[in-house]
């Protein structure tokens, strides 16, 4: 079983700081792990498409085990808070795309919104908008 406040502790030390932008990257992943049914650990297939570049890549990429320099994790530009998460092993695949919940909470409440909140008030759930990327 997995602790999501440790997760979003050591991928600040990654990041530098912690923030919301952080908890939707380390909150994402864990629930496309869990989506997929794939360990990310020890799966070395698995990718990701960002489709809009802030913060939540470095909670995606300690999580989720995408790295730029291990080539499987890929900008889309377009205007979302969405992540396209594959299992190439498998064939699985998920779209996740932040809600962004207008609560005004601070920045420490929404954190701890983001990482506790029921999944579904976060994410809105798709298929993958892009085709899977293959390593090359």
């Amino acid at each position: 079983m997995f602790d999501i406040h440790r997760l979003f502790e050591e991928a600040g030390k990654l990041h530098g700081h912690y923030c919301p932008g952080l908890a939707i990257g380390v909150r994402a992943a864990v629930e496309a792990e869990r989506i997929l049914q794939c360990d990310c650990k020890t799966n070395k297939d698995l990718f990701c498409i960002y489709e809009k570049a802030a913060c939540w890549l470095d909670g995606i990429q300690w999580v989720f085990g995408t790295t730029l320099g291990k080539g499987n994790i890929r900008f889309e530009p377009q205007d979302q808070a969405a992540f396209n998460f594959y299992d190439a092993q498998s064939g699985k695949n998920v779209r996740l795309c932040y809600k962004s919940p207008d609560n005004g909470m601070s920045r420490e409440e929404l954190t701890e919104y983001i990482l506790t909140a029921p999944f579904e008030e976060l994410y809105q759930v798709g298929p993958a908008k892009f085709p899977c990327p293959v390593r090359g």
